[in-house]
Order: structure tokens, then sequence, then C-alpha cells
């Protein structure tokens, strides 16, 4: 019986030799990504995953034949038609000259919209016509009180005056009309001091903007608000010059306000303060210049917290 039963397992399981002597290939199996579910409890994890895996990859239905298509397709139109790299899909963007670029924010201390030649072409006097310094000037000095920008200018400056207090200061307010952008390049201080540091004079007044800021005298000191400014902007020949532009607002009432302008060369004023502050002292309420085509009118009020306002535009026919 135990020699039975020894001969039927020898004939059922074959033997080494004739397994060594067999040349079949192993079944290729798919290789198994390793992924992070296998350290995850309560997962499958070892041959008995691998086998699953392997079961489920060679169940999935092959690739579409129309992808391989389109791939090959792709692949003969970029051998065929070679990519141009200076065409238009390949060059920065550069907006149509009948856009308008987009103009960095206005700064809190400035007021209105920026009269330039888009802004031109949206009138039918202007549009689709040759632009120059002298229509944007036209067009800002009619443009002066337009959306209450003069209003706003005047509330801003009060505000900075109700936060600063009692005590003499200047309520300053510069207007652009001369057709083209302001720039500040100087200031000189003989008594007081600009009150809003943070903002201070306006870095650039646009054309048919509204400027503000508030001069003030120095706290515990028994002197007044006294100073000057310069911008630098174009002449009407399209040359770049100074406008100065000065006030006093003295410390007792005995002593009465004053308001002065000049316009002069680029960097006119650099070194002419002392002669600046005798031609201050010795002038009036109001102060007119004229140079270069352009004018400068400064007015300046009484009291120990006047308003000075200054305009300055360049001439223009109507």
């Amino acid at each position: 019986m135990l020699n039975e039963i020894h001969m039927s397992r020898s004939n059922s399981v074959p033997s080494l030799e004739k397994m060594e002597g067999q040349k079949t290939q192993p079944q290729h199996v798919a290789p198994i990504e390793r992924s992070s579910v296998e350290h995850m409890p309560g997962t499958k994890a070892g041959p008995e995953w691998n086998r699953e895996s392997a079961r489920a990859s060679s169940s999935q239905p092959p690739p579409v034949r129309a992808n391989k298509e389109a791939q090959d397709a792709t692949t003969t139109q970029k051998s065929w038609f070679q990519r141009d790299e200076s065409g238009p899909s390949h060059q920065s963007f550069a907006p149509r000259q009948t856009e308008r670029v987009v103009a960095k924010e206005t700064a809190p201390n400035c007021f209105g919209e920026v009269v330039d030649d888009y802004k031109l072409n949206e009138l039918v006097r202007y549009a689709g016509k040759a632009k120059t310094q002298e229509d944007r000037a036209r067009q800002a000095w009619c443009a002066v009180n337009e959306d209450d920008k003069k209003g706003k200018a005047l509330r801003y400056v009060d505000v900075l005056k109700a936060l600063y207090g009692n005590g003499q200061s200047t309520l300053c307010l510069v207007y652009n009309a001369t057709g083209d952008t302001l720039y500040h390049v100087a200031h000189h201080d003989w008594y007081g001091y600009i009150n809003d540091s943070k903002e201070g004079y306006p870095a650039e007044i646009g054309n048919s903007q509204w400027g503000v800021f508030h001069h003030v005298h120095r706290q515990g000191e028994p002197s007044g608000s006294m100073g000057a400014v310069v911008y630098r902007g174009k002449k009407k020949d399209g040359q770049d010059q100074d406008y100065l532009l000065a006030w006093s607002t003295p410390w007792g009432i005995w002593y009465r306000n004053k308001a002065y302008c000049e316009i002069g060369g680029v960097d006119y004023f650099k070194r002419r303060w002392d002669e600046i502050y005798v031609k201050l002292e010795n002038a009036d309420y109001s102060s007119r210049t004229k140079s270069g085509g352009c004018e400068i009118e400064a007015l300046i009020d009484k009291g120990d917290s006047p308003k000075f306002t200054a305009t300055l535009k360049t001439e223009h026919g109507p």
C-alpha cells in the first residue's frame, strides 16, 4: 500500500531533471509600482497584493489606436513645420498704440484724471488728429474743476490740518495744466516742515491733476511755516524747465502771509535759496510769472493756516 502511494506521488510531481531540461520562458508580469498604500494599515501587501495588481493591469483594455494616430500626426507635423521662435506667438506682448497703457496708480495726494493723448482721442475735437502739448494743456485748463477734483483736494488737505491740530501751517494746492507731467526735484524749508511724512510732496503731478501737501511750523517754537518746492516740467517747445513755488505763513499777528513763484532752467534754483528767501520776504499775497510759453500764478489767503494755491499752465489758443 505504501509503495503504491509513493509511486503515484512520484508520477504526479515532475522530477528536477525534467524541469531543468525544459526551456520554457516564465510568464511576463508588468512591474508593479510601489505605492504608499502598501504601508497603510488594513491594506494588502506582499505577493498577494502584487498578484491582484498584475491581474488588474492585465484586465485593462489596450490604448486606443486613435490616440497613437493623433500622436503620430503631431510628430509628423512638427517635423514638417518647424516652430518659428521669432514668430508673433513667441514675442513679448506689446500693447497696440490705439490702446491706453495702464499708468501706475495715482498717489493719494493727487486728484483728477490725467489728460493725455489717449484721453484727447475720446473727444470729438481731437479724435483721429495729431495731438500737441498745447492741446493737452487746453483741455486740462478746461477741466480744472471737473468731477469735483478740486473739492476732493481741499477736503484731503483739511483732514491733514485736523490731524495736525492748532498752530501756524500752510495748506498747499498745486494744479498742473502744462500739458505734461510735473516731477518733484527739490524743496527747501526755512521754517517748519512737511506734515505728511508718509506721502510728502507729490512725486509726480499728472496733467489736469491737483497735487496737495501740508507744511507746518515746528511744535514748541515761535516760528511759522516758510518753504519752497521745485517741480520740473516742459516748456512750450518741449524742453525741460523748473518751476519754483514758495510760501510764507509767519508766526505773529503783526506779519502777513506771502506767496512767490518763479520759472528757471534745469537746476536753476539749486543754490539760490538765500536769494529766493529775500524775494519771498518782499512778496505779497499773490505772484505771477511767465517764461518759455508757460505761466504760474500763486495765491495765499490770510490767517494762521491759509490755503496756498498755485496753478501752472502752458499758453494755448481757444
